[in-house]
């Protein structure tokens, strides 16, 4: 009898851990479900969703005509449910919105449903009614870069330092993302350092690298499962043996400028003359630029497709030690990949009936989409609560599209498209400014905008100017089965 009580405790157990797991499962991949807006215009005016940073706040914004409904002494704690259950505070933000603040970052990819019960916060509903949403975070990934070696000491050339970024899907603790690094090399122990770049994007240096009497490997190990995801890296970086003067790569740098970096062991002389020792087939009149253990190799105009590397002996390092080898390289020069970038980051523009001009640079698209946020002069104080005027944080709850609109750029002085170009909007043709208001400018592209070789159709689809499914998710993360690891390829 006892053994027969075990055997079924075992199998009841087997079963909730398969269900809890099928649960997470389903949470972390299933697609975000939608909500008919329509049905709920009249009470709610703005709310937060599709995917989030785990560190995001959840908000709801109440249409005027509801708030003047709401008791606002009631406890918004039960109101406003989040499923699975976090531990947070909610409470009124401005006038008009709710935000649920948790005390904790949420889970990486997973969704999170949330019910928030109208009828309890009106005075007049007396139904049940309940707003209910899904969010959904993102997940947590991420890829690394490395720049190379370099000489710290120039006197004695005998330690380095390995440089790269580290670039994260979603926010990170900084002590965490130190994690995933671990450093191999025999009897000494590199320092680490990381600096943030901007948002999830990271500059490290391993410093205390030697140089030892024989050529060795240092071996950098990243392990994802440091921040709860499964991947695992290794990346293998010659270390020259000390007195050995070598040739350690080269690399094509495509943006802003086109140039080719050549590294170099040793830190190099900066006034030696290398015109004849560096060539790049079928391309005259190269420029040089030394900095260290580098030099950049800048062509004369924009190349495309195959050409050899030539670095003849001669070029000297610090110490006047000339390097002793030819080196024949084959170098592959793509297109730039699709672009479009502002001349300035954010502009104060007069109010006149003159021409109010925006300019931006695009480079490989035929279009692209512009979206026109006016930002009402009642909410400009609440917008510059959370942004500087260029900022576009939280701006759905203080501004309201007035333009979205696709906007061909073929254009009969432009000649090569695979360079950046400069184009002009003229904000008269396309909205009627109003003094005291703020207007937020996005530009952004599709796929189909591109005119990047990819060998399929793509660039045989029609422009049109509305496109409503587009507009709806115009600024979020992601939507559908997007793929983090593809971020950076123009044919995916």
């Amino acid at each position: 009898m006892k053994k027969k009580q075990i055997i079924i405790f075992s199998i009841v157990l087997t079963i909730l851990l398969i269900l809890t797991f099928l649960s997470i499962y389903l949470r972390s991949n299933r697609l975000i479900k939608t909500v008919d807006i329509a049905s709920f215009e009249k009470y709610i005016s703005a709310y937060t969703d599709q995917v989030i940073s785990k560190q995001a706040s959840i908000q709801v914004k109440f249409s005027p005509q509801f708030l003047e409904t709401i008791d606002k002494e009631i406890d918004l704690k039960t109101v406003f449910k989040l499923y699975p259950s976090v531990k947070g505070e909610v409470y009124w933000l401005n006038d008009n919105t709710i935000e649920y603040n948790p005390y904790n970052n949420l889970e990486s990819n997973t969704i999170y449903t949330i019910k928030l019960s109208l009828n309890k916060l009106s005075k007049e509903l007396i139904d049940e009614k309940h707003f209910t949403f899904e969010v959904k975070t993102i997940k947590q990934n991420f890829s690394v870069e490395i720049i190379g070696l370099q000489s710290t000491s120039k006197n004695t050339l005998k330690w380095q330092k390995l440089t790269g970024i580290i670039q994260l899907a979603d926010f990170e603790d900084i002590e965490n993302i130190k994690k995933i690094f671990k450093v191999k090399i025999k009897n000494h122990k590199p320092v680490l350092q990381l600096k943030k770049e901007n948002e999830n994007r990271y500059f490290f240096e391993i410093d205390s690298i030697p140089r030892l009497d024989e050529t060795y490997f240092l071996i950098l190990q990243l392990n994802g499962n440091k921040i709860g995801i499964d991947k695992y890296d290794e990346i293998k970086k010659e270390v020259p043996a000390f007195g050995k003067f070598k040739f350690q790569s080269a690399v094509i740098i495509h943006q802003p400028e086109q140039y080719i970096r050549l590294q170099f062991s040793d830190p190099l002389e900066e006034d030696q003359l290398l015109s004849g020792l560096i060539r790049i087939s079928g391309s005259n009149d190269l420029k040089y630029i030394i900095h260290d253990n580098v030099i950049d190799v800048y062509p004369p105009e924009r190349l495309i497709g195959n050409y050899q590397l030539i670095i003849e002996e001669g070029i000297k390092n610090i110490v006047g030690y000339p390097y002793k080898n030819q080196i024949v390289e084959d170098l592959m020069f793509e297109e730039i990949k699709p672009g479009v970038r502002f001349i300035k980051k954010g502009s104060l523009l007069p109010i006149a009936k003159d021409d109010i001009l925006i300019q931006f640079e695009a480079v490989n698209l035929k279009a692209v989409d512009v979206r026109i946020t006016k930002i009402f002069e009642n909410n400009v104080i609440q917008f510059l609560q959370n942004n500087n005027y260029d900022g576009s944080y939280r701006l759905k709850y203080v501004g309201k599209p007035v333009i979205q609109r696709t906007i061909a750029l073929q254009h009969p002085g432009i000649i090569d498209y695979g360079n950046w170009n400069r184009f002009t909007l003229d904000l008269n043709e396309l909205i009627e400014a109003e003094p005291g208001a703020i207007y937020n400018i996005d530009i952004g592209f599709r796929k189909k905008h591109s005119v990047y070789n990819c060998y399929d159709d793509i660039q045989n689809e029609k422009i049109t100017k509305d496109d409503e499914y587009h507009w709806d998710y115009f600024d979020h993360y992601w939507y559908g089965e997007y793929s983090w690891e593809h971020k950076d390829d123009p044919c995916h």
